[in-house]
């Protein structure tokens, strides 16, 4: 009995490195095609190496050769991981899905195309091009109202509540209005033989299109009013904005003025500096006693004695007061 149980462990052992073997070779052979295992996978594949090793070392106390089984184990989990990342993509896969992915977006942007093409006929259809044409003028003249200076600023009332949807609505529906009692006066006049009481309500549906279009011509034409005046607004604001700078440039201008003008006022004119009043001093000395030095020269000269230039020089020094 103790025989066979070593037996069957012996197999049981056997196949699992067999396993584990196989399952070696086909992550070698197969990995390669594979993405990259993902950063949780990796670390659990660490996680499990560890354990691997911890309890490899204690069954290797406990039987020789278990040491392999938890190794198996691993190998087992790393062929399970691996077969389980998405196959990589091959240059002919890319390009054929790249092929494919550009002809279902071709096809998307001609189906929007369409769709866009056959509401635009439905709007034309239930407003006319001229009814069309003032919606989108209704539009833009909202959108451009919202955009001035005097929106933003809340002159014209809280940004948020600034909404035109309304106006917007009563333009389109009674523009579709006059619309349907069109078509239908249209229809009505095919009828052979109309009453005259049929002519008469054709008379007031005509009436009617025509006073529900013009409803709808006045509400653009309060927009645009709407933006004339805030235009004016912004316009407003601009020139109090250059007046304040105008304003701020010659207050500065003054300040400026005001310190060089009254503080010369207040220090008064700026003496003559020591050196030039000395130079003055010793020109005008110099002239006023030149006529002295030419006569002791000259006396000097006449008398024989000693050096003219030189004696006339020490008088000089002599006189000055400095």
């Amino acid at each position: 009995m103790t025989w066979l149980i070593a037996i069957a462990a012996v197999l049981g052992i056997a196949a699992l490195l067999l396993f584990g073997v196989l399952s070696l070779i086909v992550e070698i052979l197969y990995a390669p095609r594979r993405e990259p295992s993902t950063t949780p996978q990796i670390w659990l594949l660490v996680a499990l190496g560890v354990a691997a090793l911890v309890i490899s070392v204690l069954l290797d106390s406990v039987a020789s050769g278990a040491m392999a089984i938890p190794w198996v184990f691993w190998f087992v989990a790393l062929s399970v991981i691996r077969h389980s990342a998405p196959l990589r993509e091959t240059e002919g896969q890319r390009r054929e899905r790249e092929a494919a992915e550009r002809k279902q977006a071709e096809q998307d942007r001609k189906r929007a195309a369409a769709r866009a093409a056959v509401a635009e006929r439905k709007r034309v259809d239930s407003l006319t091009k001229s009814g069309l044409a003032l919606v989108d003028q209704a539009e833009a003249l909202v959108g451009e109202v919202k955009a001035t200076e005097a929106a933003r600023a809340g002159w014209l009332g809280e940004p948020a509540d600034l909404d035109f949807s309304q106006d917007i609505s009563m333009i389109s529906d009674a523009l579709l209005q006059a619309r349907r009692i069109e078509k239908l006066v249209e229809s009505t006049r095919k009828l052979p033989d109309p009453s005259p009481d049929d002519t008469a309500m054709l008379r007031d549906a005509e009436k009617s299109v025509k006073t529900l279009r013009a409803e709808a011509k006045q509400r653009v034409k309060i927009l645009q009013d709407c933006l004339d005046q805030a235009r004016g607004i912004d316009r407003l604001l601009a020139a109090e904005r250059r007046q304040q700078e105008l304003d701020r440039q010659r207050a500065e201008a003054r300040s400026r003025l005001a310190a060089e003008l009254y503080g010369v006022e207040v220090r008064g004119p700026e003496r003559d500096s020591d050196t030039t009043d000395a130079v003055a001093a010793r020109v005008a000395a110099f002239r006023e006693l030149k006529n002295v030095v030419d006569d002791d020269v000259l006396r000097e000269i006449e008398g024989g004695g000693g050096n003219p230039v030189l004696g006339a020089l020490t008088r000089i020094r002599g006189v000055l007061p400095f």
